[in-house]
């Protein structure tokens, strides 16, 4: 932690420090040689370890230069390492009053101020370090002026703190409450302005659990409406965090009974649609998380409250309208989940299928078929446009498209790696895989997306349009599909789809277009071109083992 880190010396103990000190100045200790040697003597015994004689000669020029940076930043060393956190705090504090310390410092000091506020118990002296852990960090970010990831792994310790605090503190008061009848103070005003300011602070977006703790904050504040506000601002900015929408997730039934909109308490019907949308992001990221169990528990529980939401009564035609389409897109986003479920029933045994015996080949047929049809099913939900370019995109126009996006592409994979036949179980359908030969590395190796109309043609060809039953869907999504992508990745994404969806767009000579529409900064630079060769080439590695996942 400290700056100043032992480095190889001329000398390995304290009596050959003694002697040379000797040799080189005798027994004069006049304040000038102070000055301007006892820093270097220190410096000596520090690297030797022996911490006794460094703080005596630091001392002693401390005696004359109190707020010399290097002495005052080097003791502070010496006693965070000697377990004597308060005097280190003190010393350091006094050498960032100087304008040549290092910005650094200032986190290393709060850091010290979040060891010091765990080991006290006292109200006082958690709000005393813990305060003094947020001016530090705080200066060091405004000082800097960008992101700086410690600072917010900082600030996420120290609010924790606070609140285990504050937590223990209520626990404790409430015994006290059942023996004199009171109620007691539980309020924590001094933290409240920051909290408030923090979570509308961008740097901070990048963590999630930071903003769960600040959230958990308010609600001890009993500020339900900040957190109501707060849990609709960060929809898009959190929804690839598991954390952050279970949070939402179990706090909601809360928030929904004691938030206030416009001064009037109401029963949020129409937001109510946030419950599901962070449902909706749970069982998704839980599909990829969570074991096998778990995830078949949450795609049911989800499954169920879909189709148990009512619409709430209403003369307002439109309100009836809105809440409808919400439920069938919720519908379809639980048969995408019940479709990715599927998948992952039969991913263990499928890569080394022709291994296993025929009940083990069939019951992986029979997910993968049902996957198929769940997928199929899903996409029957859908408009024919999607957007008015003279208005933004709303956010039930981003959700159906982040659906058809996602599910168009895992089927269009289905139908260009497996079997048509097999999947549509007929009985002649001897093969799960295309192109499946005695070697399995042959499938890899021929294994190239390609684009939505070849792809259609080929399923004319080999099929026919009376088999194939998907004809009008594809027709409909080659027709779709770059705009539909467009709007799917204009939020957050995670890397996963943008790959799959990337893969579709290689052949068809318009991967440059699609990435610099995805990341639109790019076009500013004249390396745009070495940078999509790069990406182009990199999709390429991936994609040789996709295979492998389906």
């Amino acid at each position: 932690m400290g700056r100043f880190t032992p480095s190889p010396s001329v000398f390995n103990t304290t009596s050959e420090i003694d002697e040379y000190i000797l040799q080189t100045i005798g027994t004069d200790v006049s304040p000038d040689r102070i000055q301007y040697s006892w820093l270097s003597f220190a410096n000596l015994y520090f690297k030797v370890g022996d911490y006794s004689k460094t703080e005596k000669y630091l001392l002693e020029l401390l005696r004359l230069r109190s707020y010399d940076y290097e002495a005052n930043d080097l003791l502070g060393t010496v006693y965070r390492r000697q377990g004597k956190l308060e005097a280190a705090l003190e010393f350091y504090e006094r050498a960032l009053i100087s304008d040549n310390a290092l910005q650094q410092r200032a986190l290393d000091v709060a850091e010290l101020c979040i060891l010091l506020a765990r080991k006290v118990k006292d109200e006082i002296e958690v709000k005393k370090f813990t305060e003094k852990s947020l001016f530090w960090i705080e200066r060091t970010r405004q000082v800097n002026k960008k992101y700086i990831p410690r600072a917010v792994q900082l600030l996420y310790k120290t609010y924790a703190i606070i609140l285990r605090h504050k937590e223990k503190q209520s626990d404790r008061r409430g015994c006290l409450k059942h023996r004199d009848r009171s109620t007691p103070a539980t309020s924590i005003q001094w933290i409240d302005d920051t909290v408030k300011n923090l979570l509308t602070v961008e740097d901070t977006f990048i963590d999630p659990a930071f903003h769960i703790i600040l959230s958990k904050a308010l609600l001890k504040q009993l500020d339900h409406q900040r957190v109501w506000k707060h849990v609709l601002q960060r929809r898009y900015n959190f929804v690839d965090s598991l954390e952050w929408n279970l949070f939402v997730k179990n706090t909601f039934p809360k928030l929904r009974k004691l938030a206030i909109v416009e001064s009037v308490k109401e029963l949020l019907h129409e937001s109510t649609e946030l419950i599901f949308f962070a449902c909706d992001n749970v069982v998704r990221l839980s599909l990829k998380l969570k074991p096998r169990d778990e995830s078949g528990r949450l795609v049911k529980e989800f499954s169920d409250i879909i189709k148990s939401w009512e619409t709430p009564p209403s003369q307002n035609h439109q309100i009836v309208e809105k809440w409808t389409r919400y439920r069938q897109e919720y519908q379809s986003r639980s048969l995408r989940h019940d479709g990715y479920f599927q998948l992952k029933l039969a991913s263990s045994d499928l890569s080394n299928f022709k291994l296993q015996t025929s009940k083990t080949v069939q019951k992986n047929q029979e997910h993968l078929c049902a996957a198929y049809l769940k997928f199929k099913t899903c996409l029957n939900f859908r408009r024919e446009t999607f957007r008015d370019p003279n208005r933004p995109i709303t956010h039930f126009i981003y959700l159906m498209c982040q659906r058809i996006s996602d599910v168009s592409h895992q089927l269009l994979v289905l139908l260009h790696c497996f079997d048509y036949a097999w999947l549509n179980k007929s009985d002649s359908a001897t093969h799960v895989l295309k192109q499946c030969t005695q070697y399995e590395e042959d499938v890899r190796q021929n294994f190239v997306l390609p684009s939505y109309d070849r792809l259609l043609k080929e399923l004319d060809q080999n099929i026919g349009n009376n088999r194939l039953t998907e004809l009008s869907t594809l027709k409909w999504f080659v027709r779709m599909a770059y705009q539909i992508d467009k709007i799917a990745f204009c939020a957050p994404y995670d890397l996963d789809r943008f790959l799959t969806v990337s893969a579709w767009y290689m052949e068809s000579g318009v991967l440059r277009e699609w990435l610099q529409n995805i990341f639109p900064r790019l076009q500013e630079y004249p390396e745009v071109h070495n940078l999509c060769v790069y990406f182009i080439g990199f999709f390429l590695l991936i994609l040789t083992n996709v295979i492998i996942i389906y």
